[in-house]
């Protein structure tokens, strides 16, 4: 991903672990309609590739924004895109992903 691709990435991401966490209702349309709830987030799934959440089980490595990335750019590979998405907000974690979207590189596209 080029700089402005990794902020609106990063950006979607906070949006929707903030909405994950907030709204039982949103979190509900993630578990049925994955692809729908990513795209209200702005990261959208291109067609004909899969939409997958992993939870605390499902993926160890946690907020972190490089894995995060990494992990969504193996979908063009594997026509799978996955993003971690905790059951329970995790502050210690969470705050590393927002110190990088207050970096210099990360606020490019931000209006």
């Amino acid at each position: 991903m080029n700089t402005a691709e990794r902020s609106a990435f990063l950006r979607g991401y906070a949006r929707l672990l903030t909405s994950a966490w907030s709204s039982r209702r949103f979190t509900e349309r993630l578990d049925a309609d994955p692809r729908s709830a990513l795209a209200s987030c702005g990261l959208t799934v291109p067609d004909g590739a899969d939409a997958r959440i992993l939870d605390e089980t499902g993926w160890a490595a946690g907020l972190d924004p490089d894995a995060a990335i990494d992990m969504w750019e193996d979908g063009y590979r594997t026509n799978t895109f996955c993003v971690f998405v905790p059951s329970t907000p995790q502050p210690d974690r969470s705050a590393r992903l927002l110190d990088v979207l207050d970096r210099p590189d990360a606020g490019l596209l931000v209006g």
